[in-house]
């Protein structure tokens, strides 16, 4: 069967609420998949389990030769509770030398899980550059998180200031 067939059929097993049998089984043919080109290019399902115990294959997923699949595992890690040992992995990764998929995944993610404890590699993300500035603007909101988790900031129009927001990690994630 060709990739695309084997893809669906991940999908369609993980669909609804699926087995424990069925996840392990499915983790160990994603685990398998090394290659550069892999045959599962999307595992943002498994991720939308958000399940702990697949916090070891996400990890592993993060040093993955290809850059989507490392970026749709920091996203799924994501989705999980914040753990010191993967924000430090992240931080780490928060640099010109990665692909700017991961590094706007990185940022994204520990925006989220704790946007002050993140500020100062928010400031130094803010001078990468990337397509769209896309690394800048979600360094940007990072920061902005950051002063409202503080108390340094009161949003008068947080309806207006939201809908900007969307616009913008949009724009940052290529969505037009």
């Amino acid at each position: 069967s060709n990739a695309v067939d084997r893809e669906e059929a991940m999908n369609r097993m993980l669909a609804a609420t699926p087995s424990d049998a069925t996840v392990r089984a499915v983790a160990e043919a994603v685990r398998a998949d090394k290659g550069q080109f892999p045959v599962f290019r999307d595992i943002n399902r498994l991720g939308e389990l958000k399940r702990e115990d697949l916090r070891p294959l996400l990890r592993e997923q993060v040093t993955h030769p290809d850059y989507d699949r490392r970026s749709q595992a920091i996203r799924s890690l994501g989705r999980l509770s914040k753990d010191e040992t993967d924000i430090q992995t992240l931080r780490g990764l928060v640099n010109d030398q990665q692909p700017y998929a991961v590094v706007r995944a990185a940022v994204s993610t520990l925006g989220n899980w704790d946007a002050p404890a993140n500020r100062d590699v928010f400031q130094k993300a803010t001078k990468l550059t990337s397509p769209l500035d896309g690394v800048r603007l979600l360094a940007l909101d990072g920061l902005a998180k950051a002063d409202v988790a503080e108390g340094r900031f009161s949003d008068p129009a947080p309806q207006t200031t939201q809908t900007v927001m969307r616009f913008l990690s949009d724009r940052a994630h290529g969505v037009n």
